[in-house]
């Protein structure tokens, strides 16, 4: 019974793992569409959280909700060139 508990846990720990390294790949995607689209930006931090990332720049402006959209059309494959590959969730 012990060992059946510890293998779960170094299963979740495993998961938890390839979770954090999507989310940090994220991170990067997301700061490199910022970049993009306001030329001189400076990022600031990017940690990973339980429920994603965060992202901090430096900006002489907020961001408006218009500014948001674009961010996020920014973050989707076919505007930067970058290919998706679907993987099953026991595979993260």
């Amino acid at each position: 019974m012990v060992s059946s508990v510890m293998q779960s846990q170094r299963i979740l720990q495993q998961q938890e793992e390839k979770l954090a390294r999507v989310r940090h790949t994220c991170a990067h995607i997301l700061a490199m569409a910022v970049q993009k689209l306001f030329p001189g930006i400076k990022v600031a931090t990017s940690p990973v959280t339980e429920t994603g990332v965060f992202y901090d720049f430096d900006s002489p402006v907020s961001f408006t909700p218009e500014d948001l959209e674009k961010i996020t059309m920014m973050l989707l494959p076919k505007a930067n060139g970058y290919t998706t590959q679907a993987i099953a969730k026991d595979q993260l």
